[in-house]
């Protein structure tokens, strides 16, 4: 087994550990079975580097960098890279800094490549602006972001194929600044599991085949604009989504097979709430529901299968349009309560029904469009 370990002060290398000043760089070349880097940077008013290298079985890097000052025109305060090649790979990346949030890059860079089976990787941010991505390739990945701080924040989590699972937690302090996050996983046992807490934020999660699932909170703290895209293609799915703030915007969609999808969305006053569900043929379930002061629009479209959407809304100017295609057991329930409201439901063939209840305040406008075989409608106003 070979050892690394550096704690800065220009550059050591060497066992133990020793407080560090300004600019720390480290570099950390590995190669052979049982690797070890364990690098610790702190004190530094200039911010430090890192970049480890690993090749061969059971790697594990960590790196920790605590930095006092804060970033530099465009040269972030801390930067960490990992690379490492081979199967049971380990990395974890903890930075943080003291800078303020008006400086042009992030207080905090982190960078993990995994190519190999069973990875694991976890990288936590803490400090004004944090840009975190890990890119995982082969069976059994998992990885854990956790970022806060003012400042825009980013995550991106890539992962390739087999076991999947990754999570990521950004929470922002600062008036203005955006969270950012972008998860994409390939094949087999995905789940996503995305949490964003600040002025503004965006998620995307892009999952490929097999069991699926993700699940997205943001929420603005009464701030700004809220956007969220799951995207989830063959086999298991199952998708929720939360939203809270002044604007929100979701889009989910999900092709053949388990599908369901639960959507909610909270809006301030006057804000704008938007939901989209398209699902494609197999289980298929939607339920949206929409509350607020502004106005609130939601579309479901599902073709086929065993089709059932449930859409409530609440607030003013309220817009639903669910439109089941094709053929099978449908159902359509829409509820909507507030001034100015709008309902259109078209189902194609099979088992139809459809409840539309509009209550109190006008204008109401309701058109139910049903085809061949169970039809039945209640339409309330």
């Amino acid at each position: 087994m070979l050892r690394t370990s550096v704690a800065m002060f220009v550059l050591l290398a060497a066992m133990g550990a020793a407080h560090a000043g300004p600019g720390n760089q480290s570099v950390v070349t590995q190669e052979n079975a049982s690797n070890v880097a364990d690098i610790n940077q702190d004190l530094s008013l200039w911010g430090s580097q890192s970049n480890v290298s690993q090749i061969g079985a059971s790697n594990l890097a960590i790196v920790l960098q605590v930095d006092d000052g804060s970033a530099v025109g465009d040269v972030a305060a801390n930067v960490s890279t990992i690379t490492q090649s081979g199967d049971g790979n380990d990395a974890s990346v903890s930075q943080s800094s003291a800078g303020a949030a008006d400086s042009d890059a992030a207080a905090n860079i982190s960078r993990i490549e995994q190519v190999g089976a069973d990875a694991m990787a976890t990288a936590i941010q803490s400090g004004a602006g944090a840009d975190s991505l890990i890119i995982q390739s082969g069976t059994e990945q998992t990885a854990w972001v956790s970022q806060s701080g003012a400042g825009q924040t980013i995550s991106t989590v890539e992962q390739d194929g087999e076991s999947g699972i990754a999570t990521v937690l950004q929470a922002d302090s600062g008036p203005g600044a955006m969270l950012l996050s972008d998860i994409q996983q390939d094949g087999e046992m995905q789940i996503a599991d995305v949490t964003q807490f600040g002025d503004a934020a965006q998620s995307a999660v892009v999952q490929d085949g097999q069991d699926s699932y993700a699940s997205v909170t943001q929420d603005s703290l009464g701030g700004g604009m809220l956007n969220s895209l799951v995207m989830q293609v063959g086999a298991g799915h199952t998708a929720f989504l939360s939203q809270t703030g002044a604007e929100a915007f979701s889009n989910i969609e999900q092709t053949g097979d388990g599908q369901v999808a639960n959507v909610v969305q909270t809006g301030g006053a006057s804000g704008i709430l938007s939901s989209v569900v398209v699902q494609s043929d197999s289980g298929q379930t939607a339920t949206v529901s929409q509350a607020g002061d502004g106005p609130a629009t939601s579309t479901v479209t599902q073709s086929g299968g065993l089709m059932v959407a449930e859409v409530s809304q609440d607030g003013e100017d309220l817009l639903s349009d669910v439109l089941q295609g094709a053929g099978e057991d449908n159902f359509a329930d829409v509820a909507q309560a507030g001034q100015g409201k709008t309902s259109f439901v078209t189902q194609e063939g099979y088992g139809h029904l459809a409840f539309v209840t509009q209550v109190s305040g006008t204008p109401s406008v309701s058109t139910v469009i049903q085809s061949g075989v169970g039809n039945s409608v209640t339409v309330s106003q």
